[in-house]
């Protein structure tokens, strides 16, 4: 009997444990859903950049037109049968620039005494615009330690044409190249192109010279910008009628220009783009739905839901295409 009354009692107590064990087991469970933190995705920004968002407008003369961005300053001159135009982007160096025709002492002492811009001995493209700026900043900027540097120069192949639109000339140098400066202070970058011939005078007679100019590490983006530009420019029909419209120079193509900003080394360009994303605390991405490239916030791909497929890692290569704009966390408003 007693046997019984202890297997009972033994039965019983092991119910109980068990079942405390099942309701221990369920209550840790219920409070570890509960406490779960679901996390909400992250809220981003886009910002489409300036140089991809432009509205343009016609600036016209009695001389030519000209597509401009909006907002921008167009500065020109006619004078002594010279065009001149420099469409810049307000309080920037962002610009573009062309001029018909500028004349060359061959040294610098005739410069300063013929009042010209520049100076040249062996009369090429590149000392015509080192030379140039190097004295202007001289001038302008004196120990700031302005600088103009040439770093590639692209070699022009267009000759025939220049030489027909001035035959009293002779071609010494048809080039474009890519330049980095530092204008008081300023880091930038550029693409350059002229014509340099020499006459029987002692000047050097310099033609169709166009520029483009943008702070350093944007020239990539604006260069659209300033093709759009340089390809819309048209003489009045007054000009095309003159007694000068067989030597006005043509300059609608700008790949020239172009030419020499893809001459620089790409690793060089590569490098720097790596640098200048980290230093601003970004990762480069490409989207697959609209086929451009941004700037990201560190950690943006990780943010991302997995498995998602329209913002991919750029390539190496591709950190030489510039970028469209920026994406950015959007921050929570204090409660």
């Amino acid at each position: 009997m007693k046997i019984k009354i202890l297997a009972v009692l033994t039965a019983v107590i092991l119910a109980a444990v068990l079942s405390g064990c099942k309701n221990a087991i369920g209550q840790s469970s219920g409070t570890e859903d509960n406490n779960t933190a679901v996390s909400e995705p992250v809220k981003t920004k886009i910002s489409i950049a300036e140089w991809a968002d432009i509205e343009w407008e016609t600036f016209s003369c009695d001389y030519f037109s000209i597509a401009v961005p909006k907002g921008w300053n167009t500065n020109w001159s006619y004078e002594n049968d010279i065009i001149s135009w420099r469409v810049s982007r307000p309080n920037s160096i962002s610009c573009v620039s062309f001029t018909e025709e500028d004349k060359a002492a061959m040294d610098r002492e005739s410069m300063e005494k013929l009042k010209t811009r520049s100076y040249m001995e062996k009369g090429s493209t590149k000392e015509y615009f080192e030379n140039m700026y190097n004295y202007s900043f001289e001038i302008k900027y004196p120990a700031t330690g302005s600088y103009f540097k040439a770093i590639e120069t692209v070699h022009l192949s267009d000759n025939d044409k220049l030489c027909s639109e001035f035959p009293e000339g002779k071609l010494r140098d048809n080039s474009a190249i890519y330049a980095e400066f530092s204008e008081n202070d300023l880091l930038g970058e550029g693409a350059y192109s002229a014509a340099v011939f020499s006459t029987d005078s002692k000047l050097w007679t310099v033609r169709s010279i166009v520029y483009e100019s943008a702070p350093k590490g944007e020239l990539t983006n604006w260069i659209p910008v300033y093709e759009h530009i340089i390809s819309s420019f048209e003489y009045s029909e007054m000009m095309k009628s003159s007694d000068k419209a067989g030597s006005l120079p043509d300059i609608s193509d700008s790949s020239p220009l172009t030419a020499a900003v893809n001459a620089r080394d790409p690793e060089v360009i590569i490098q720097q783009e790596k640098h200048s994303d980290i230093v601003g605390g970004y990762e480069r991405v490409y989207d697959t739905e609209t086929k451009q490239f941004f700037r990201a916030y560190s950690g943006f791909l990780e943010d991302q839901e997995k498995g998602q497929i329209r913002y991919t890692p750029i390539t190496e290569a591709q950190y030489t295409k510039g970028y469209t704009g920026w994406i950015t966390k959007v921050r929570k408003a204090k409660q």
